[in-house]
């Protein structure tokens, strides 16, 4: 059964739950507009999607602060048909972190029973401009990089298997993982440059919050190089 939809100020949760393959739209505390066309299987699931969707001024749910404010975002995104595979062909988020525009999949994870228990990514990043609330000491702006990991829903956790980042004097590839708990997010990070660093720009570039004592160190002691 071919279906079509027209948004108009939906919530995410709403989305959501009328089209799985769109459960991360969830945690959006924002009104949706945009269109949903489809082909709904006769057991009723979706079998094939396309949907370009555009969110207003809201919240993101699990996050805290005025790093869980959104400002807006647009997305064109494909369900492959019988694949549980989700492409954004290309997305825009801006909100109390920074800017991201960024393209990729995400492949659903199901239990025995069939219930959707997490997701695997792979994501490109064309470009991110990010502000302090990101844990940098000042606002940054990274260069085409990808990540790809796996996000666990119920345990509201996030593994990187991959990563690689760029921004100006720094290249650098990454793996760690986070977690969302009662007390915010916690996480670690394990990375390693893939090219020589300018040390100028090492410590601008080095979260606040991972490693504070050597970042400090580093920002005192190291002034040229590479």
């Amino acid at each position: 059964t071919a279906i079509s939809m027209t948004l108009a100020g939906a919530t995410g949760a709403e989305v959501a739950a009328a089209f799985p393959p769109l459960a991360a739209l969830g945690a959006v505390s924002a009104p949706l507009t945009g269109r949903v066309d489809g082909v709904i299987g006769d057991e009723g699931a979706v079998r094939e999607m396309t949907a370009r969707l555009s969110a207003g001024a809201g919240r993101i749910r699990g996050m805290t602060g005025d790093a869980a404010r959104l400002d807006g975002a647009q997305a064109d995104l494909t369900l492959q048909a019988g694949a549980d595979r989700l492409v954004i062909d290309k997305a825009v988020i801006a909100g109390g972190l920074g800017t991201v525009r960024l393209s990729g999949a995400g492949t659903l994870r199901r239990d025995a029973s069939g219930r959707g228990v997490g997701a695997a990514l792979s994501l490109d990043v064309a470009e991110a401009s990010l502000t302090e609330l990101a844990g940098f000491a000042e606002p940054m702006a990274f260069g085409p990089g990808r990540l790809a990991g796996e996000a666990s829903f119920d345990a509201r956790a996030f593994r990187l298997d991959e990563a690689a980042i760029e921004a100006p004097g720094v290249k650098l590839t990454a793996t760690g993982g986070a977690a969302l708990g009662d007390g915010g997010w916690t996480g670690d990070l394990r990375a390693r440059a893939a090219a020589p660093i300018d040390a100028a720009a090492l410590a601008p570039n080095w979260p606040r919050g991972l490693a504070p004592g050597a970042r400090a160190w580093v920002a005192k002691h190291i002034v040229s190089g590479a």
